[in-house]
């Protein structure tokens, strides 16, 4: 029987990704709390290739008000759901996106491994990594 993590494994290639490399960097590493709101608010006022793969979901991004008290919660909600407008969800996109940078050797196993067990071992309800082995 295989599990999604199997699937994900199997799959290989950027075409795996829902938007571009670049695109998807930002996004998932934004989500993973690699950048300040500050920085991301920078990088969508100076990558216009938003408009062209994000569509409907572009106008959410550029009024989005970056300066709010919550703005940090309320970004990570908004690329939660510009995934899901996609049918896809964040958290697989995620380890998509790992299992690249590993199999790129872009990130060694042993970092891949632990970026894989610190989704796991995060416990946030708002997260579901259930397809990650324990």
């Amino acid at each position: 029987m295989n599990t999604l993590l199997d699937e994900i494994i199997a799959k290989s290639g950027d075409d795996m990704l829902l938007f571009s490399d670049s695109v998807s960097n930002m996004l998932i590493t934004y989500y993973g709390d690699e950048y300040l709101v500050s920085e991301f608010e920078s990088w969508v006022y100076s990558t216009p290739a938003l408009e062209t793969e994000l569509t409907n979901e572009y106008l959410d991004l550029i009024s989005f008000d970056f300066r709010s008290k919550d703005a940090k919660y309320r970004l990570k909600k908004l690329i939660k759901n510009i995934y899901r407008n996609h049918q896809k969800d964040i958290e697989e996109e995620i380890v998509y996106w790992l299992v690249i940078r590993m199999t790129s050797d872009e990130y060694d196993l042993i970092t891949g491994c632990e970026k894989l067990a610190r989704l796991v071992r995060n416990n946030n309800p708002e997260f579901d990594y259930s397809f990650i082995p324990r």
